[in-house]
């Protein structure tokens, strides 16, 4: 498989230079679980609430996620808007 074709080879470059330490989050073989976030329809969604319940909102998401990872020992690797890369 070409490196350029690989979608794993594109998450790693994406994350390069991010401080990221898996420890013993990994299983026994060395693997991990990459999960994706992110609010569907997030434009039309802020465009209705207005800027200020929408930052409300992202807040809340934010806290909500940031939650959820902790309790499962996860690490948040990138975020950005809505969205995160754990």
């Amino acid at each position: 498989m070409d490196r350029q074709q690989s979608s794993i080879y594109m998450i790693a470059d994406a994350v390069r230079g991010e401080p990221l330490d898996l420890g013993s989050k990994t299983s026994p073989d060395g693997a991990v679980t990459i999960v994706f976030s992110d609010i569907e329809g997030s434009t039309e969604m802020m465009e209705r609430l207005g800027e200020r319940q929408w930052m409300e909102v992202l807040r809340d998401h934010d806290a909500l996620i940031r939650g959820v990872v902790q309790s499962h020992d996860g690490t948040i690797v990138k975020s950005q808007g809505d969205g995160f890369m754990l």
